[in-house]
């Protein structure tokens, strides 16, 4: 049976690999990729409308960096109906610069990475940042940009970062909020077992945030948190559908299903020599679609195997 629908609902595009931080937890290590050159970039934004990709989300590395960051953006905009521009907020902390993306890309929603209303505990992992990222939420707020406020929850930050919504709630009403990605062995034999517990503590608590704020938007890995259910675990790793409704494509133009299952075994193709029509309807991807109904491309692990290439690839360099 065809298990193809006729193009992605959704596409992560990292339009770079550059990015000014060096967050600890960082799933994009590692860095220092070039840009995407801006002529391929929109030659494939082109290409997602054409093949109808409703959802986009500009990534990085940190987009804002790209050089040629706005005209891609307004690329973007123009081709693709909700855009999502993920950032640092480290540019955007400038008011021009949110000024000048506002006019570049008018209905974007820009998700702005804090991890915790209480600074200190959010630079532990990112070094610095998070004064940047409050002026960039109020910046694009004073734009009348729409701002997600995206959220990694870490060993410092778990505890308080629901307090997010407190602080920033009615202006801003999307929130993001994933766990880290554990990346090596060692890492989730470390902290697996009491970094699990406080993470599902968490995500318990959305529900009672929900009720509290009315109209808020709390999104996380499994779905909007007024259905959150952690009771289907187990099923987690039998069948994987951003496979059937999703792609994710690097600086380097390489397509993975999505972001996380950027594995080596998962490659699709590349869009440096093929169209992404090309990718999506090829027998690769059918097989994985195939694959993708019995098995969990990702999930949670313990096996370096399974861990992204890149994370591995973090790993060595962290350890020479």
């Amino acid at each position: 049976m065809d298990q193809r629908i006729s193009a992605p609902l959704h596409i992560d595009f990292a339009i770079t690999g550059r990015c000014q931080l060096r967050c600890d937890y960082c799933s994009a290590m590692p860095l220092g990729q070039p840009d995407v050159p801006v002529a391929r970039a929109i030659e494939i934004l082109k290409e997602m409308r054409d093949i109808g990709v409703f959802s986009l989300l500009l990534s990085g590395g940190e987009p804002t960096v790209h050089r040629d960051f706005l005209k891609i953006a307004a690329a973007a905009s123009d081709a693709i109906p909700s855009l999502l521009i993920n950032t640092n907020g480290l540019r955007l902390a400038k008011s021009a610069a949110a000024a000048e993306l506002r006019t570049a890309a008018p209905a974007a929603i820009v998700a702005i990475s804090l991890d915790s209303p209480n600074l200190e505990s959010n630079d532990v992992s990112r070094g610095f940042g998070g004064e940047h990222a409050v002026q960039a939420i109020e910046n694009c707020l004073r734009e009348g940009i729409v701002v997600c406020i995206s959220a990694v929850l870490t060993e410092a930050t778990v505890g308080s970062a629901t307090g997010l919504v407190d602080r920033f709630f009615p202006s801003v009403k999307k929130y993001r909020f994933f766990p880290r990605v554990l990346r090596s062995c060692a890492d989730a034999q470390r902290n697996g077992n009491s970094y699990a517990e406080a993470v599902k503590s968490f995500y318990e608590s959305l529900g009672r945030l929900a009720t509290r704020y009315p109209g808020v938007e709390l999104l996380t890995p499994m779905g909007n948190s007024a259905r959150y259910d952690l009771a289907p675990e187990a099923d987690m790793g039998q069948r994987c559908i951003c496979a059937q409704t999703r792609l994710y494509i690097d600086s380097s133009l390489d397509v993975f299903p999505c972001y996380y299952a950027a594995n080596d075994h998962n490659k699709l193709g590349s869009c440096v020599n093929k169209s992404l029509k090309e990718i999506w309807t090829s027998r690769v991807a059918d097989s994985l679609r195939k694959r993708a109904t019995h098995a969990n491309l990702c999930g949670p692990t313990t096996s370096l195997q399974a861990i992204p290439a890149r994370y591995r690839s973090f790993n060595i360099e962290r350890a020479v």
